[in-house]
């Protein structure tokens, strides 16, 4: 993707859009959600209290404030809070899988490894049991405060119980497939297996709960009751070697089969297809993502844009998405699509079929972006250096959302980003190529545009080089240092590592006590057809 010339401050401030719901901080869980105007200030509210109440280890929690200027605005800004506030856990507990999954795997048996793997870009979206609210309003200061907070023990206890639960009923549910196909009822003995796969994915989600929360592996039938599940939908088909028409068909009408129920008035968009765990897109993800859409449509569902769903979430409509990864299995590429209700996360389909990896190859595509170890040690080092949550957030997205988007060369993207507090902004984008361009820095966001969405200015357009590549938002409530920085073609770009940026970010901490930081990153693919 190449960048757009560096903006003036007052350039990107005339671009400063009005305060619309975005649909970007989607609402996952509505939980225990309260609204507390309060004669005494929660004990929570000062941060040793909070330190001593949410021990780290002990609980996950999420802290959120942000002043108001009429009464009027208390109820909108605690309810905004508590969103961030379950957001920050989401992210959290997204951060904490993904470390899991990158360093701390040495121990784990092949099987569970990749069940661990394949939840772990989508487990965040999980119903977590047990999530609390609370929230205050300080009339006299004319600040709302809202925190979220989790217990680590009973998360993971309640995770153990739904695995067993799912393995009973996945495990029924095969019988009663078998039953089925031995009565020569083959049409119901397929459906029955597809209904195996939703549960499948929802014990993914429990077994890397467990394992990056809980630390331990999880006793699990998981694999066995998958490779079931599968053995006997091959029986029933009695086909093998699939080419991608022929796979996505059968993932379209596995997955219409098991949606039946789903709201015909509910939006359906479609997501992206990775790599594995490593939120990577490539030629053939591109080709699998189009020809899914294709046989959706077919199929019957009610696809539409990302803008379409965002307006459907601000009215309170239904609204779901079709995402899924694709796994190296030797000979085979093993493909998984999911739909998920994106108003709280619920796993409502699953499916998965394999197409001979000769086949890709074949056909000209290539299955892994060119700089494919570049930016997984370039996912990792940035990784290493996640900004604990705290009162302050930055998001990030683009014109085609922030689920790991795929761009075409000379397709346009659009930049946006939103804080929650008065702030400066750092934007950096890594090139698939390593080199690194500072598109904005020390752009100062003032208090009355908090939590309203800010477009970069100008578009970027898709071209050479191609590959994976990352947009990185940094935020602080104090001034950023410089980076090392050279001006070729117009572009900055920046001269230090990620190490030495990430450095030069944190290092602030240390300069100055009671700084605010946030970060938010999120990985895009560009592809030359």
């Amino acid at each position: 993707m190449k960048p757009s010339l560096q903006p003036t401050p007052a350039s990107l401030r005339g671009t400063l859009q009005s305060a619309k719901a975005t649909g970007l901080l989607l609402t996952f869980f509505i939980l225990n959600s309260s609204f507390v105007i309060a004669q005494d200030a929660p004990g929570w509210i000062n941060p040793s209290n909070r330190r001593a109440m949410f021990p780290e280890g002990k609980y996950l929690s999420s802290f959120k404030s942000e002043p108001f200027d009429r009464e009027s605005e208390t109820e909108n800004s605690t309810d905004r809070l508590i969103k961030l506030a379950k957001s920050d856990l989401v992210q959290q507990i997204r951060v904490t899988i993904k470390s899991t999954a990158t360093f701390n795997l040495e121990n784990m048996n092949s099987q569970s490894l990749e069940h661990f793997k394949q939840a772990s870009t989508s487990t965040a979206e999980a119903s977590l049991m047990g999530l609390k609210t609370e929230s205050y309003v300080d009339p006299k200061k004319r600040e709302a405060f809202a925190i979220a907070w989790l217990n680590i023990t009973d998360l993971v206890a309640s995770c153990k119980a739904g695995l067993a639960e799912k393995e009973k009923k996945v495990t029924a549910q095969i019988r009663l497939a078998s039953e089925l196909a031995a009565a020569g009822n083959l049409e119901s003995a397929m459906s029955a297996y597809y209904d195996c796969y939703p549960l499948i994915r929802e014990m993914e989600n429990d077994i890397s709960l467990i394992v990056a929360l809980g630390r331990e592996q999880p006793a699990s039938q998981t694999s066995q009751l998958e490779y079931e599940v599968n053995k006997g939908i091959s029986e029933l088909r009695r086909g093998k070697g699939l080419s991608l028409d022929e796979a996505c068909t059968f993932l379209a009408n596995g997955l219409k089969k098991q949606v039946r129920y789903l709201d015909p008035e509910g939006f359906l968009i479609m997501g992206t297809f990775t790599y594995q765990d490593a939120r990577m897109g490539s030629e053939f993800a591109s080709r699998l993502a189009a020809t899914m859409e294709q046989k959706m449509t077919v199929t019957g569902f009610n696809l539409k844009t990302a803008d379409n769903a965002r307006d459907a979430l601000k009215e309170g409509e239904l609204v779901y998405r079709l995402t899924g990864t694709f796994w190296d299995e030797g000979e085979q590429i093993k493909i998984i699509a999911n739909i998920r209700r994106i108003n709280d996360g619920k796993s409502l389909a699953s499916m998965e079929e394999y197409i001979p990896e000769k086949w890709i190859r074949e056909h000209g595509m290539e299955i892994i972006p060119g700089n494919y170890t570049e930016a997984i040690s370039r996912q990792k080092e940035l990784l290493g250096s996640d900004v604990p949550a705290n009162e302050l957030d930055v998001a990030v997205w683009t014109n085609r959302g922030s689920d790991d988007p795929l761009f075409k060369a000379g397709d346009t993207m659009m930049v946006f980003v939103q804080v929650n507090k008065p702030c400066y902004i750092r934007l950096i984008y890594y090139l698939a190529d390593g080199q690194k361009t500072l598109l904005v820095d020390n752009f100062q966001v003032p208090i009355e545009n908090a939590n309203i969405p800010i477009r970069y200015p100008y578009p970027f357009i898709c071209d050479a080089p191609y590959g994976s590549e990352t947009l990185q938002a940094l935020a602080q409530t104090t001034p950023f240092q410089p980076l090392k920085t050279v001006k070729k073609d117009g572009y900055l770009f920046i001269e230090e590592d990620v190490k030495g940026i990430m450095e030069n970010f944190r290092g602030m901490k240390s300069t100055a006590p009671g700084m605010l930081q946030a970060e938010k990153r999120m990985d895009l693919t560009t592809i030359e057809n």
